[in-house]
């Protein structure tokens, strides 16, 4: 091989390792940038699941005061109904 086609060799491998190194350089710099942008989107993600498990603990109160009063309701008229065969009875013993 002559000294030119060294020259020439050297100067491709130069410029490939060169690339490489480049390539690498910007590689890298993508992943930083992909953790950065991941690091958000997990933020974002336990955002919403805070304001998820508040909605939650807010709904299971009000869950909690419907069934209260439904519980009330149900009770009132169980009595109504009660007070209306007393009065059904009182009515049959008097005609």
């Amino acid at each position: 091989m002559t000294s030119e086609q060294q020259e020439l060799v050297r100067m491709i491998r130069q410029a490939i390792a060169e690339s490489h190194e480049d390539l690498k350089q910007e590689i890298q710099e993508l992943r930083a940038e992909l953790k950065a942008e991941i690091q958000g989107v997990r933020a974002e993600i336990q955002e919403v699941r805070t304001e998820l498990q508040a909605v939650r603990t807010e709904m299971n109160a009000r869950f909690e005061k419907v069934d209260e009063g439904m519980d009330y309701v149900r009770e009132k008229i169980q009595e109504h109904d009660e007070d209306i065969f007393r009065i059904k009875r009182l009515l049959k013993a008097v005609t």
